[in-house]
């Protein structure tokens, strides 16, 4: 389906995407017959010609038997043909809706709304299922709501101190704009867990027929360390990164299915090379990335717990494929809060020169499947990255190198060094948030520069590029395997080039969490002083 060119107002990416095949046979029982056979004397007699004797007719029993066999033969292979039907008209339907959702997410087809509006300042937002979100405030309180009734559900005030902490890490993780407050937060299921500026996190559970979130303690083995990220994994694994100064970090790991409590566990700790400022975890990969107050991207295996690799992140890779920086925003120019509008300069490709920059920390960081959004739905899409987000707003990529008979990471040597990395359209302020859509092949990166950007790093094509996408009629999908008319054949090489399709302006320098729901139809935000902002994809 063709794309907007690239003169044309952005539109947006996400798509939702499985499918799935179950197969059901049949096989009709088959029966045998045994002749029986009675032994006489031998007589002396003279033997007679035998005369032939007729088959035995069947008797009723039998005969309604074998009726009865043929019958449920028949249907169950009709059965088994409705089936395949079902499953073919659901799979045929799966692709219809995720077809739909990324047209929506192309196309900037959202309702953008505030969905929670707090008498405190809110710092950090988690989210995986909707419509229930954990949040922490700038006054060290943390809560959950949710976001469909626009309600608190519990909450614990002072649960964190509002200032101090660390004063590098401070500079680290805001630079000129702490807001304070909370650190972090993790969500899933009844269970929460935050971390703040005194050190250390704790643990909660949500008690929601008592509209209350149980204090069940500080989490063992953190106690006065700077926690700087929280996330849960699909196994219920609890993973903290620690920032112990700039050449001193850790990850630890917490199981949330132990009988034992956070409190009492005794957890398996990575040593880092550098204090950690960000993390993402890819269940599908099996990583966990960490970006570091050294400018690496530290790779961890989550079924070992052991480090894997590190990826300087100033330091030119090899092959690697510098970008034209995008110009400074200018945020007057919005015509309405999370409006949308194409970034600056157009839509943006990697390829051309690159200015020089200079060695910074990596604030954000996120595991990500690029290509064919439809190829991921059956695991056949083994182009997987690491995108890390600079705190001079540089953002860059690098490939993950994968087996290509399961599609899977390689644990031991991840990066892929035949693939040129690359240096993508830089924000003008630390990018604070980087965050896939797995679904769709798009990325979201949230800097305080005060925008959003949705980046497209599928393959598959986009939406017609005709009428509402701003271009002409027929014209053919633009892929992000292309190139730019602009781009020299010499700049680049033959591989993905992911597409700005366009911004969200509005937010506030103090935009810190960007959260995608389980269903991939809403992104869910901070940054907008004492409220939650949701951008909903879902059918009109």
């Amino acid at each position: 389906m063709p794309r907007p060119r690239a003169s044309a107002l952005a539109m947006a990416p996400l798509v939702l995407l499985a499918g799935g095949c179950c197969l059901a046979a049949a096989a009709a029982a088959g029966r045998s017959r045994a002749a029986a056979f009675v032994a006489a004397p031998r007589q002396h007699v003279r033997r007679l010609p035998p005369s032939p004797s007729p088959s035995p007719s069947p008797s009723p029993a039998t005969a309604a038997l074998r009726y009865s066999s043929r019958e449920e033969g028949e249907g169950a292979a009709d059965a088994s043909a409705a089936l395949f039907e079902a499953l073919r008209a659901r799979r045929a339907q799966l692709t219809s809706e995720r077809s739909g959702r990324r047209e929506r997410w192309v196309r900037a087809q959202c309702q953008s709304s505030v969905r929670l509006a707090c008498d405190d300042r809110i710092r950090r937002v988690d989210l995986r299922r909707w419509p229930v979100a954990a949040v922490g405030s700038a006054n060290g309180a943390v809560a959950v709501a949710n976001l469909e009734t626009g309600s608190i559900v519990a909450r614990a005030d002072g649960a964190h101190s509002r200032v101090g902490g660390n004063p590098n890490l401070n500079a680290f993780l805001h630079g000129e704009f702490d807001g304070g407050g909370t650190l972090a937060v993790a969500l899933k299921g009844d269970s929460v867990v935050s971390a703040g500026r005194e050190g250390g996190a704790r643990a909660w559970r949500l008690d929601a027929d008592g509209g209350r979130l149980v204090d069940l303690g500080a989490v063992q083995g953190l106690r006065g360390k700077q926690v700087t990220a929280l996330a849960i994994d699909a196994e219920g694994k609890l993973w903290a990164g620690v920032f112990s100064g700039t050449y001193e970090g850790s990850l630890y790991r917490y199981d949330l299915l132990d009988p034992k409590p956070l409190s009492e566990q005794d957890p398996d700790v990575v040593a880092l090379p550098f204090g950690v400022l960000s993390m993402a975890v890819s269940y599908e990969t099996s990583l966990v990335a960490c970006g570091t107050a050294g400018g690496t991207a530290e790779l961890v295996s989550m079924e070992l717990c052991t480090h894997l690799a590190s990826w300087d992140v100033n330091q030119l890779c090899s092959g690697e494929v510098p970008a034209v920086p995008a110009p400074a925003p200018s945020l007057s120019s919005a015509a309405a809060p999370f409006s949308s509008s194409p970034p600056p300069g157009g839509r943006g490709r990697a390829g051309g020169k690159d200015r020089a920059s200079s060695s910074t920390h990596v604030r954000s960081v996120e595991i990500f499947q690029a290509g064919a959004a439809a190829d991921a739905a059956d695991g056949t899409n083994d182009n997987w990255c690491i995108v890390a987000g600079g705190g001079d707003g540089t953002m860059k990529m690098r490939w993950l190198r994968t087996d290509p008979a399961t599609a899977a990471v390689v644990p031991d040597g991840p990066f892929d060094h035949a693939r040129p990395s690359l240096v993508l359209p830089r924000h003008n302020g630390m990018v604070v948030s980087l965050t896939g859509c797995r679904q769709n092949g798009l990325l979201l990166s949230g800097a305080q520069d005060g925008t959003l950007r949705v980046l497209d790093f599928c393959d598959d094509g986009g939406v017609d590029g005709g009428a509402d996408g701003g271009g002409e009629e027929g014209q053919e999908a633009e892929f992000s395997s292309e190139y730019d008319a602009t781009t020299s054949a010499d700049d680049v090489a033959a591989d993905l080039y992911p597409i700005i399709l366009y911004q969200l302006a509005g937010y506030k320098v103090w935009l810190s969490s960007v959260c995608v729901d389980e269903e991939g139809l809403r992104i869910v935000t901070d940054g907008a002083e004492s409220t939650v902002v949701v951008h909903d994809f879902s059918p009109k």
